[in-house]
């Protein structure tokens, strides 16, 4: 595993060295865009998702640039951000910024972390940043959470699986293209990403 963030009171050091204790690294940067699309390009390299961490406000602010990023150039990474404790309401507050209308135009899933749904949330976000189109997700942390209960070890759904092609549509597509004089086939990375370039 492999996080990148800036480490500000959000990321204490006990956190990361428990990290480093499961075999997480963490990598300091100087900038929250930086890190998403560090950890992006460490997802596509790894066929994984990286992790991104940010403080809420302006540093969501800055990560949201590394999403865009990511979204443009189909890259995995999970971004976490820091978000308004849970129950306020009022969003006076750079602080408060409400982050999944920030973010919406670009991520394939968003997540507010809730100790009964932490484990459905990563799952399901983790496989939606890999699954077809590669992409970013959100994951909002409300800093308060760490005061809730922890939900029972073991908690949580099996991974969901990719999802199988209907045999009528490609029954379909087969007698569309053999009745077809000269067909073409446009086709992008989506085909090099699933070892199909010999189909």
């Amino acid at each position: 595993g492999w996080l990148t963030g800036r480490m500000l009171r959000w990321s204490p050091l006990e956190m990361v060295e428990f990290g480093r204790q499961l075999g997480i690294r963490f990598v300091s940067v100087a900038h929250e865009s930086s890190a998403a699309i560090m950890a992006a390009y460490y997802g596509l390299m790894e066929d994984t998702a990286g992790l991104a961490l940010a403080i809420k406000g302006v540093g969501a602010g800055n990560l949201a640039g590394g999403a865009a990023n990511a979204h443009f150039e189909r890259a995995p990474v999970g971004c976490c951000c820091e978000s308004a404790p849970t129950g306020i309401t009022h969003q006076d507050l750079v602080s408060l910024w409400p982050h999944e209308g920030l973010f919406g135009g670009v991520v394939k899933y968003y997540a507010n972390f809730s100790p009964e749904e932490a484990v459905e949330s990563l799952q399901q976000a983790f496989h939606l940043a890999t699954d077809g189109r590669p992409g970013p997700v959100l994951l909002d942390f409300p800093s308060n959470l760490g005061q809730a209960e922890c939900a029972p070890r073991g908690a949580g759904s099996p991974s969901p699986t990719a999802c199988q092609p209907d045999p009528q549509q490609i029954a379909t597509a087969r007698q569309l293209l053999q009745a077809a004089t000269r067909p073409v086939i446009l086709a992008g990375s989506d085909v090099i990403r699933a070892g199909a370039i010999g189909e």
